[in-house]
């Protein structure tokens, strides 16, 4: 790197004095944009991220922080990474993980069958056992009288405080992060037509404007790299990039056809499913409620325990608490095309009062916890968009935008798909750019940056006792009516 009058010149790059020349710049502040930012520190690269809300607090913090390993949609790649690569970066990082030991699968016999032979063939761990090593209060609901129907498994599942991840992955992050808004980007016709798969590239992104939120100044970026990791709000930023007064000028002057070019990446965004998730979250004692997770497939329900209260730490003493993340799977489910950046969505109160009456019908002893007059379960229910590559879900999206020479498109679907796209992403760049030691120092790096609130802890959703949870959602069945299911 070296000065040339009012001109910096950085791996042979001709940059203005008041621009900062990286690599890779990442845009996005989720688990995806940070496992990427560590590893291409950790691979030599220049690189920043730019985020306009707090770290994770899009749908990274709407989760229930599952290690989710495909038990049940049986992709032999999620485990592969999970054992070779998430849990060694777990042990390393010093995140928590926890749970695995009472982790449980129950399934109608029919479904068995076609399981078993499935993580038989992937190599998942698994036991098959009696419907007594459930917790009691299972044991207690109809599935007691589906015995012979149905079958439990106890597989190696993981949980993690999902806040102590984003926090961790952060940590030492703050020269390298940038806390706002993009103003602008600026393209230009690209010098290099072709990447390795031979796919033709007209426009290269070559300087994106920020404007910091704490300070009101704006920062220039000059990347080699541009990564998109914006979770739901992919979709947005790339038509924010389409419709840039330059991307369409150097569109024109390379004579590439513009409304077919705009055709073919609204194919690829296609590919991005922006589903709707609701979380019913039930918070209690340990004792009262047991800290073991449950996918319960013939009530349509996933329950993902978690220790302690506030996601960052996993306590072990007389404190604890556990909350129950319970995902109702939606029959309806509808795609959208377009998501907040923070993820938030309306709850649907019939299909959240389906999933409670469905958890009770399973494990009726939560309704006598909660009905007592000294009860301290509580209640509340939101719900967070996510994104899905296609209609299978756990499937991974890492590859070039069409039209772009150096813009890469990054969506995870679970959150083992982070580390994947991360190494897929960096095979990309490495084919064309080499590694720099040089490291830039960002203007306001890490200012105004931090780590976002879990969303069930945040000011804008209200824990409830249970008379307040009939109220809130009167389609919850009354006593008798549970009973007469179960009967």
């Amino acid at each position: 790197m070296r000065e040339e009058g009012d001109y910096l010149i950085y791996d042979g790059r001709q940059c203005k004095l008041n621009t900062v020349p990286v690599d890779v710049l990442i845009i996005g502040g989720g688990v995806q944009g940070l496992v990427l930012l560590d590893e291409l520190k950790r691979q030599g690269y220049s690189a920043a991220l730019t985020t306009n809300s707090c770290l994770g607090s899009g749908q990274t913090l709407h989760s229930h922080g599952l290690l989710n390993s495909g038990y049940w949609i049986i992709r032999p790649e999620l485990r592969k990474t999970l054992k070779e690569i998430v849990l060694p970066a777990a042990e390393e990082m010093g995140l928590q993980i926890y749970g695995e030991d009472q982790w449980f699968i129950v399934a109608p016999s029919s479904l068995s069958e076609k399981l078993c032979p499935g993580w038989k063939a992937c190599g998942y761990e698994y036991e098959e056992v009696n419907i007594g090593s459930l917790p009691s209060g299972f044991q207690e609901g109809e599935l007691r009288y589906r015995a012979d129907s149905i079958r439990v498994f106890q597989i190696n599942e993981y949980n993690y405080p999902k806040r102590q991840l984003i926090r961790l992955l952060s940590k030492g992050m703050d020269e390298h992060i940038l806390y706002g808004d993009i103003v602008s980007f600026h393209c230009a016709p690209s010098e290099q037509n072709t990447l390795p798969e031979n796919r033709e590239r007209t426009i290269t992104v070559d300087t994106v404007e920020i404007r910091l939120h704490d300070t009101g100044e704006n920062v220039i970026l000059t990347p080699k790299f541009i990564i998109t990791a914006a979770g739901t709000g992919t979709k947005r930023l790339i038509r924010s990039l389409q419709a840039e007064t330059s991307c369409i000028e150097s569109l024109t002057a390379s004579g590439a056809d513009a409304g077919a070019w705009k055709q073919r990446m609204e194919e690829q965004l296609g590919k991005v499913k922006i589903n709707k998730l609701h979380m019913i979250c039930i918070k209690a004692p340990l004792g009262i409620l047991p800290a073991a997770s449950v996918v319960l497939f013939e009530y349509g329900l996933l329950i993902v325990a978690h220790v302690n209260q506030d996601h960052d730490d996993v306590q072990h003493d007389d404190r604890d608490y556990v909350t129950w993340y319970v995902t109702p799977v939606d029959p309806d489910q509808t795609s959208y095309d377009d998501a907040p950046d923070q993820a938030h969505a309306e709850v649907n109160k019939e299909l959240t009062a389906a999933g409670i009456n469905n958890l009770l019908r399973a494990y009726p002893a939560l309704r006598q916890a909660a009905e007592k007059s000294d009860s301290l379960v509580r209640f509340t229910v939101f719900a967070g968009y996510k994104q899905d590559i296609g209609d299978q879900m756990g499937v991974p999206l890492c590859e070039s935008l069409e039209g772009f020479d150096n813009v890469i498109l990054t969506l995870p679907s679970v959150s083992i798909n982070a580390w994947i796209n991360a190494k897929n992403a960096i095979s990309l760049i490495s084919t064309r750019a080499k590694a720099n030691e040089f490291t830039p120092i960002l203007p306001f790096g890490g200012s105004g940056a931090k780590v976002g609130v879990v969303n069930e802890l945040s000011d804008t959703v209200e824990w409830m006792r249970w008379k307040e949870l009939l109220q809130a959602f009167p389609g919850i069945a009354q006593q008798g009516a549970a009973r007469s299911l179960a009967e």
